[in-house]
């Protein structure tokens, strides 16, 4: 009797240990699933994304309800951008051959035809999944958003700046005026104020042509998700028609804000260094 009983026993962990062996191959097929959507999104791949959605797929995105035709859709669009994801899954349990995946993903866009316009999001998702054929296939989706990340936005603002920065030194005023709010304002060194027409006016004509500028590395505070302030000191060196040369050194404060999808300065104060 004690004999049967271990072997009964043995048989039960064996059995156990086979079922939890298929459950983690199964967490790690769908972990993998999930990552090989992301791979399909940010290389635009619809075949590839045809092989990982169920036909019957549909999807709530933020309250938008979309089938497999409109995922497709959507992915053409996703082609004018530069994509960068990332996904976390945070829980998936197996139910025989259903199965839920839980987690956050988190996305930043680029434009193709305009860098200048970045984005930024996350969602919160949960993923049902269906086994067919050996192969897990997500059948519905569902998204609901979550506050942007500061630090996206921060990474958003500082390629901005950067370019504001490129137009800055090539006295480009067509480039800044893109990056400039309509009802911007500047108060300069030696205290006079500006609005956007009159500063764009004056470096338009400015007669010397900046040879080199080092500003300090900028630091960003964001105020709110779409407010920021930039700091920085900076040094200068300038060539005059005449050959003159002038030098110097200051800060600027500036107030940048995301409007209508672009981040632009709405003011900025400069000083001259102590």
């Amino acid at each position: 009797m004690k004999i049967l009983t271990t072997t009964v026993l043995a048989i039960s962990m064996l059995a156990a240990s086979s079922s939890y062996a298929k459950e983690n191959a199964d967490e790690a097929a769908i972990r993998q699933l999930i990552a090989d959507v992301d791979k399909a999104y940010v290389a635009q791949d619809a075949n590839l994304m045809d092989k990982q959605l169920d036909p019957g797929y549909s999807a709530i995105n933020n309250g938008r309800i979309t089938d497999l035709a409109q995922a497709q859709a959507d992915l053409a669009e996703v082609r004018t951008t530069k994509l960068a994801l990332s996904s976390t899954v945070e829980r998936v349990r197996v139910l025989g051959d259903m199965a839920l995946a839980q987690g956050v993903t988190s996305w930043q866009t680029t434009s193709k035809s305009d860098p200048l316009v970045v984005d930024s999001g996350g969602e919160q998702y949960t993923v049902a999944l269906v086994k067919k054929n050996n192969a897990w296939r997500i059948f519905s989706e569902h998204f609901s958003g979550i506050p942007v990340d500061k630090k996206l936005r921060e990474q958003e603002l500082r390629k901005v700046a950067a370019a504001f920065y490129a137009f800055d030194k090539a006295h480009d005023a067509t480039g800044m005026a893109r990056l400039l709010a309509k009802d911007f304002s500047l108060v300069s060194v030696n205290g006079e104020a500006q609005d956007k027409e009159t500063f764009l006016a004056s470096v338009a004509k400015a007669t010397t042509k900046l040879a080199a500028q080092a500003p300090g590395e900028p630091t960003f505070r964001m105020l709110e998700e779409d407010v920021a302030l930039e700091s920085a000191n900076i040094s200068f060196v300038a060539d005059g028609n005449a050959g003159e040369a002038a030098q110097g050194k200051g800060s600027y404060n500036r107030v940048w804000q995301r409007q209508n999808g672009v981040w632009l300065i709405v003011s900025e104060y400069n000083y001259a260094a102590n």
